[in-house]
């Protein structure tokens, strides 16, 4: 189950990368517990704790005058640092 809910992830910000100009500006989706520590640890920032009633994860994409672009990772409202700091597309 998380590797289809990354999967999508990665497509939707794929979409966004490219510029593909009829994506919606947010995209939201919801799981089970289970999944969202499945996709913390396949993210490499899962701190080893179930997550609490109503936990969230959002991916903020921002981008820099220069084009540059990244990724930043909310869970549960704190900032959490991707062990994947760089990778092609």
């Amino acid at each position: 189950m998380a590797n289809s809910n990354l999967h999508s992830l990665a497509v939707c910000l794929i979409a966004v990368l490219v510029c593909v100009e009829s994506r919606p500006k947010m995209y939201l989706y919801s799981c089970h517990d289970s999944t969202l520590t499945a996709i913390l640890l396949a993210l490499g920032c899962y701190d080893d704790e179930w997550p609490p009633y109503a936990a969230d994860v959002a991916f903020e994409l921002y981008e820099d005058a220069e084009q540059k672009q990244w990724v930043k990772l909310r869970y549960c409202g704190k900032v959490k640092l991707l062990l994947i700091i760089e990778t092609e597309l």
